[in-house]
């Protein structure tokens, strides 16, 4: 995993779109077209996010997540908020627990509630995930727990796997 500072990035972009200049004795300057900088800048933060949301886990950068508010629901549930640095959830886990909740979307929760309050079905630690809203189960209110999450590091800093530069476009379609 290397780190790239949003000057370094701007820089391998602009090499990738093939817009630095190879001439040094000369400088051309023009004060009434599109600012080049600021369209690659959105481009290349538009990038960085889809690369957080869906390139694979060991590419992109992993972390301890902020939890911002928790409030306990009916029948051990858990509603965990995090910060707004997390881009996906990776794994809950709780010392009560034997082993990490098993994280789905929140579209398939009820089916999986269902069961869970089944008086036939074992308990096992789930997560149903939207966004930055968690619901988690089997957790107390005085239950320890961390998450880990994909995060953002802000838009000044790229962290990211090397082989992921290679994903950078060719062209921009809004130049």
């Amino acid at each position: 995993m290397k780190e790239f500072t949003a000057a370094q990035m701007l820089r391998i972009w602009r090499r990738h779109l093939g817009l630095d200049s190879v001439r040094v004795d000369c400088t051309v300057e023009a004060f009434d077209g599109a600012d080049i900088d600021a369209l690659i800048t959105d481009a290349m933060r538009a990038w960085y996010l889809e690369l957080l949301d869906t390139a694979p886990l060991h590419l992109v950068p992993t972390g301890r997540a902020t939890v911002r508010s928790t409030s306990a629901l009916a029948n051990s549930l858990m509603h965990i908020t995090v910060g707004p640095e997390v881009r996906r959830v990776v794994d809950i886990e709780s010392p009560r627990w034997s082993r990490p909740a098993a994280i789905m979307a929140r579209a398939g929760m009820e089916v999986v509630m269902s069961r869970a309050m089944s008086p036939y079905c074992e308990w096992w630690p789930w997560a149903a995930v939207q966004g930055r809203d968690i619901i988690a189960a089997p957790l107390e209110e005085s239950d320890a727990f961390t998450v880990t999450a994909v995060i953002d590091p802000g838009a000044d800093k790229y962290i990211l796997d090397q082989t992921l530069v290679k994903t950078i476009p060719e062209t921009l379609s809004n130049l």
